[in-house]
């Protein structure tokens, strides 16, 4: 059986969509909800705030953004990454973040 990650026919061409015709969070707005949430774990928002930063800046590099200052709650932040993680289209950012959002739920 092929690979899981290929499209089923070879013709799809869905894999080099653009990731908001394709209904996933573009880029930029990865990147400003990256940059907030960091903001907040920098800020100490999080119980285990040093174990996630790196792994934020990490992405937020990779993504192009820049360090932010905190949103105006760790809730909004917390908030926002909960109603974006069904439009991320990278599968280790989505783990990452579906991860730290369990932790902050403990």
């Amino acid at each position: 059986m092929g690979d899981p990650k290929e499209p089923s026919s070879p013709v799809c061409w869905a894999r080099e969509g653009d990731d908001a015709y394709m209904g996933f969070a573009t880029i930029t707005e990865v990147a400003a909800m990256l940059s907030r949430l960091a903001g907040a774990t920098s800020a100490a928002c999080f119980h285990s705030a040093v174990d996630w930063c790196g792994m934020l800046d990490a992405h937020l590099k990779a993504y192009g953004g820049q360090p932010a200052v905190p949103p105006p709650t760790a809730e909004a932040a917390i908030a926002e990454c909960g109603a974006m993680l069904a439009k991320i289209r990278d599968d280790a950012l989505y783990a990452d973040l579906k991860a730290l959002l369990a932790d902050v739920k403990r």
